[in-house]
């Protein structure tokens, strides 16, 4: 078996304990508790397609009743642990140096409009940020967000302007990104400013490979967002750097054979 039907054939194993310990208990009921489509869900099971690691950390999550991901991965050793440990290494890394856990957002609830979710972006980023400057950056737009987020209780503004993001660690979801990435360009990259050799790069490339070269190029990246995280982390300044990056398949129904 690939790495794919090895994951699958241990999350069908884990559904069907779940399942079996209550006779109420069904694939309807995991969708309620977990907030993962029913239908994701019976595709895993049915072993057709592999759920990404934020639905498949949701999934296990319901059928524990835990949240911790290191707890959850201690507890589903193997094929599972290895695939949540390379989608999730950044906020372990966290965990083993005793740091706050990194804390969700309910991207529905506070980030589905574009606006706020630039503003939660700068605003938690670990340099001082003002009211002024989400003016500068997000226009009036970006104030008016702001203003609905200050009033939800997510960010805190002072006396002097300066904002301050009450989770002091957090991660957007990948089901967030999605949906705000083609805008994240649009709105962002400026060709002619890479084209001068400033401050953007982007690159698209694709081509057919085999798995073995599909793989390589996930680790590629892969090992490429640890090396950048350290960087930024060794590197505090106030340009706001965006670095977003993808691997996939062109295959609309999840790639069958990766």
């Amino acid at each position: 078996m690939n790495n794919k039907e090895v994951i699958l054939t241990q999350f069908r194993q884990i559904v069907d304990g779940w399942l079996n310990e209550k006779e109420v208990r069904n694939i309807v009921l995991l969708s309620t508790q977990s907030k993962v489509s029913e239908s994701v869900i019976r595709r895993a099971y049915n072993q057709q397609t592999l759920p990404n690691a934020e639905n498949m950390l949701r999934i296990l999550s319901a059928v524990s009743d835990k949240k911790a991901i290191h707890k959850l991965i201690a507890d589903h050793p193997g094929a599972i642990a290895d695939y949540l440990n390379k989608a999730f290494y950044h906020y372990l890394n966290e965990e083993e140096k005793g740091e706050e856990p990194t804390e969700r957002i309910d991207w529905d609830e506070h980030t589905r409009d574009f606006n706020s979710y630039l503003v939660i972006k700068k605003v938690s980023h670990r340099t001082v940020t003002f009211r002024s400057d989400i003016l500068s950056l997000f226009g009036q737009m970006g104030l008016n967000s702001l203003d609905r987020l200050v009033e939800a209780g997510i960010i805190e503004e002072w006396g002097d302007g300066r904002l301050t993001f009450k989770p002091t660690k957090f991660s957007l979801n990948t089901e967030c990104l999605k949906h705000h990435v083609a805008s994240l360009i649009e709105t962002f990259f400026k060709p002619q400013v890479a084209l001068a050799g400033g401050n953007s790069l982007i690159s698209n490339i694709s081509e057919d490979v085999n798995q073995n070269g599909f793989n390589k190029c996930k680790n590629i990246l892969f090992n490429a967002n640890e090396q950048i995280n350290r960087v930024i982390h060794d590197h505090p300044g106030k340009i706001p750097l965006l670095f977003t990056a993808m691997v996939d398949t062109m295959d609309f129904n999840g790639g069958s054979n990766v």
